[in-house]
C-alpha cells in the first residue's frame, strides 16, 4: 500500500467482500481480511479500530471453538477405530474425558453453522457407538434440517453437505423412519 490513494479503494474492496467471506465461515480468511482492515485504519479514520479489534477477537474465538470440536472429533474417531467392537474401561474413560470439555457441553445461541454441524456429528458418532439409535437419529436430523434451512451453505461446504445427507440416509435406514 505504498500509494495512499489506493487506501480508500482497498477499504471499499474489503467492505464489498467482507459479508461473503463471513458467510462462508472460512475463519482463516475472515481473520486475514480483518487484519488487513485493521492495517488500513492507520490511513483512514472512517471506522474506529476498536470495532475491528472486537471483530478479530470474536471470529478468533469462533475459529478456536470450531477447531476444538474438530480436534475432539478426530480424537473420538481414533478411539472408535481402535475399539469399534469392544471397549476397555480405559477407553471408556478416555471417551468420557473427551466429552467433558466445556466446548462440547456448552452451546450458545450464536453458534455458527460449522460449530453446530461438527457438534451434532460428534454426538451422532457418540450415540451411534453406544447403540442409542434414537439419539443418533435426532442429532443427524438436526444437521439435515440445518442444511434444509440454510441451502446456501451447500455451496460453501459441498463435501460436508454430502456427508450430512449420507449420515441422514443411514440414520433413517437404521431407525426405520422416513
Amino acid at each position: 500500500m505504498l500509494d495512499r490513494s489506493l487506501v480508500k479503494q482497498a477499504g471499499q474492496l474489503i467492505s464489498a467482500i467482507k459479508t461473503e467471506v463471513i458467510e462462508s465461515e472460512n475463519y482463516p480468511d475472515i481473520l486475514s481480511l480483518l487484519e488487513k482492515e485493521l492495517i488500513l485504519q492507520k490511513y483512514i479514520n472512517e471506522r474506529i479500530s476498536l470495532s475491528v479489534m472486537e471483530e478479530l477477537i470474536y471470529y478468533s474465538n469462533k475459529y478456536s471453538t470450531v477447531k476444538t470440536i474438530e480436534s475432539a472429533k478426530e480424537k473420538f474417531r481414533n478411539i472408535l477405530d481402535r475399539s469399534i467392537f469392544s471397549r476397555t474401561e480405559a477407553q471408556q474413560r478416555q471417551i468420557e474425558g473427551l466429552f467433558r470439555d466445556r466446548n462440547l457441553r456448552k452451546r450458545s445461541s450464536d453458534d455458527s453453522f460449522l460449530h453446530t454441524v461438527h457438534y451434532n456429528i460428534l454426538y451422532n458418532w457418540k450415540n451411534g457407538s453406544e447403540n442409542d439409535w434414537e439419539k443418533e437419529y435426532r442429532f443427524t436430523r438436526k444437521n439435515y434440517n440445518l442444511l434444509l434451512t440454510n441451502p446456501e451453505k451447500i455451496k460453501y461446504f459441498p463435501e460436508l453437505s454430502i456427508q450430512l445427507f449420507y449420515n441422514y440416509l443411514i440414520a433413517v435406514s437404521i431407525s426405520g423412519r422416513a
